[in-house]
């Protein structure tokens, strides 16, 4: 929560600053909308360039916050901004259904200032607080020295003053629902911290394979999901839900999937380093990661490549590298009365236009859907040499999100 000083810059910049632009922007066809009325994360799960949309429908690839600053000492400027970047990435997180969020220090596809993220940037001051629940509760004003920059060219002028900005990211924490999120341990010394699920972890279970280790990660995910009270569940590896706290155990190992967590063997210690490929998340049973999915760029409506849906709105592809293909192709087609649907690997269907929001999918072949398979985050969304796609017999059509069948073949 920002203290009183902070809020009575903010309003006095509104006041002082902003409001002649607002005046000068109202003939404009390109005046702020009213409010922003949703928000959505644009990378995998909940970590990236937050996209919002106004009040008119409008949605905008980023919102780029700026400020004006006294020439030679920026530092009152960058520390306002900080805070203001920090309440609405609270907010933004929060209306997404998460507990809270942070902003992230760097854009997480590279890259810096508007140019970062794609399709049209809304510069403009979100005024938050940090304790509302949705971002339409957040004053939205005209930004004055943004539109200056932004005509300019000039990345730090705007007309005589000098400016700092910032395109919000943010990096939401926890789950969306109690079932799901990040998982986190206690230590006897009292501290708290992530799970790290190294190779160490399918070494224990009998073997040091990429199949050892994802049954050695289902089987903690059983295992934790079991002990809340669920019937089961299925990891999430690569920082789905935030990566805010530092690793505390690695190479977590149970013996069955029935036992309790702590008759399960870990490597503890100051020591332990985990990537962000590795951090270790659980979906128990009834929790939606994959909201939807659909066949695209096929020569029939009944088979194309894999792209899916995200909880928070994104679309995009699934690599074939770390996936068991023909046990996803499996469970994406039985739904749907297809027994015998077929993978193709290597961009059968060609190179996916979208994020590549999963680098692994492993599946079983008996699972109901998506949700009850080992998931990973890829770390590298543009690359799509090798998208995922499926074949599904006697499958006609998508409609609504959803396949319809043909009960007399396909047509």
């Amino acid at each position: 929560m920002r203290h009183a000083g902070v809020h009575a810059l903010l309003a006095a910049l509104a006041a002082a600053v902003v409001a002649p632009a607002l005046a000068a922007a109202a003939d404009s066809t390109d005046a702020l909308p009213a409010s922003i009325t949703d928000v959505r994360v644009a990378g995998a799960a909940q970590q990236g360039v937050l996209e919002v949309q106004g009040a008119d429908g409008r949605w905008f690839g980023g919102i780029q916050l700026c400020l004006p600053a006294p020439p030679g000492d920026a530092s009152d400027s960058e520390e306002l901004l900080k805070e203001l970047e920090a309440a609405v990435s609270s907010v933004a997180c929060r209306q997404l259904g998460f507990p809270g969020g942070r902003a992230l220090s760097a854009y997480p596809a590279g890259g810096s200032g508007a140019d970062a993220v794609a399709g049209p940037t809304l510069r403009a001051l979100l005024l938050c607080g940090g304790n509302e629940t949705s971002v339409d509760q957040c004053d939205l004003v005209e930004s004055e020295c943004s539109h200056a920059a932004a005509d300019t060219g000039d990345p730090l002028a705007a007309g005589d003053e000098e400016v700092v900005r910032t395109v919000v990211a943010v990096a939401c924490d926890g789950g969306p629902s109690p079932a799901e999120g990040r998982l986190e341990v206690r230590l006897l010394d009292g501290r708290w911290g992530s799970v790290c699920g190294g190779q160490g972890a399918a070494a224990a279970g009998g073997g040091g394979s990429a199949a050892a280790l994802v049954a050695a990660h289902r089987r903690l995910a059983q295992v934790v999901c079991r002990g809340l009270g669920y019937g089961g569940g299925a990891p999430r590896v690569g920082a789905f839900y935030g990566d805010s706290l530092p690793p505390a155990i690695d190479d977590v190992a149970c013996v069955s999937s029935e036992g309790e967590l702590q008759r399960c063997s870990f490597r503890g210690g100051a020591g332990v380093v985990c990537s962000e490929g590795y951090r270790l998340g659980v979906a128990c049973a009834g929790a939606e990661t994959i909201t939807d999915l659909r066949l695209v760029a096929g020569p029939s409506p009944r088979e194309g490549r894999l792209e899916v849906q995200l909880l928070n709105g994104t679309w995009g592809t699934v690599s074939g590298q770390a996936s068991t293909p023909d046990q996803v192709a499996a469970v994406v087609c039985r739904p749907f009365g297809v027994e015998d649907g077929e993978a193709r690997t290597g961009s059968f269907y060609g190179d996916g236009s979208l994020p590549l929001l999963l680098w692994g999918l492993a599946c079983q072949g008996g699972e109901e859907h998506l949700n009850e398979c080992h998931l990973t985050k890829s770390l590298f969304q543009d690359e799509h040499w090798d998208d995922l796609g499926v074949s599904c017999q006697s499958v006609r059509a998508w409609v609504g999100g959803g396949l319809t069948m043909d009960e007399e073949g396909p047509q």
